[in-house]
């Protein structure tokens, strides 16, 4: 080495790019995003909030947006996290997934998260089948309430205003999502009487259905010691006594 000349070795550190799936949060949901959902009443405004998750050291422009289901852009690209998506008086039809897609300048990787909506909404009687009818004594009939509502509904059936006594062996529930069947075997005149359903999911209002009035017909009883006096009878009548 030439006398007087000093060498120096350079040592840089080149900490590698973490660049994650962008982290969600919600404000205005039920109960905010849980394992993926956040729930959210009809009619109440929603705020999904989209925010970086790397360590972006080479000062890269991170870019974000958000997406609906279908692909559709729903907010221009933003450059400053966080990127919120705002949804007002949010409809039942606001259900679904939607995706906060984050880039970072020229990098080409991709990171997306996703969110599920679910929106809540009061129960909705559609329809009580059979119409109005009468019904011979021993015979049976189904009625068939069928309503909206998410989540679904606890369904009441009543009779002559009355919760039915579902220990009657004559009376016979099942209830799916969206409808409920009630069967009856009218054993007597007792179950003569107005039918109907209610229904409730914890969001108001709740709903009852129209009511379906049913008349049992009862066979009269048998005629015993039936008697025809002399005296009763004529060319043209008889009369009859038990």
């Amino acid at each position: 080495e030439a006398e007087g000349r000093e060498d120096f070795e350079y040592i840089i550190t080149i900490e590698p790019l973490v660049f994650l799936d962008p982290l969600l949060s919600a404000v205005g949901g039920v109960d905010g995003i849980v394992n993926g959902t956040v729930e959210v009443v009809e009619g109440s405004d929603l705020t999904l909030s989209c925010d970086g998750n790397s360590n972006n050291t080479a000062s890269l422009e991170p870019i974000y947006q958000w997406f609906d289901d279908s692909g559709n852009d729903l907010t221009v690209i933003a450059n400053e996290p966080p990127h919120n998506l705002v949804l007002n008086d949010i409809s039942r039809d606001t259900s679904g997934e939607y995706v906060c897609r984050n880039t970072l300048d020229d990098n080409p990787k991709v990171r997306m998260t996703s969110v599920t909506v679910n929106v809540l909404y009061s129960p909705k009687v559609l329809s009580i089948t059979p119409e109005n009818t009468t019904l011979i004594e021993g015979s049976t009939l189904t009625f068939n309430c069928s309503y909206d509502a998410n989540p679904a509904p606890n369904v009441t059936w009543g009779q002559n205003m009355s919760s039915i006594d579902t220990s009657d062996s004559n009376f016979n529930i099942v209830t799916e999502e969206t409808y409920s069947l009630l069967e009856v075997t009218f054993a007597n005149i007792n179950y003569s009487g107005v039918y109907g359903c209610s229904i409730d999911n914890g969001i108001p209002p709740s709903d009852v259905s129209n009511g379906v009035n049913i008349i049992v017909q009862v066979a009269p009883d048998p005629v015993f010691d039936l008697t025809a006096p002399s005296n009763d009878i004529t060319s043209d009548s008889i009369k009859l006594a038990w």
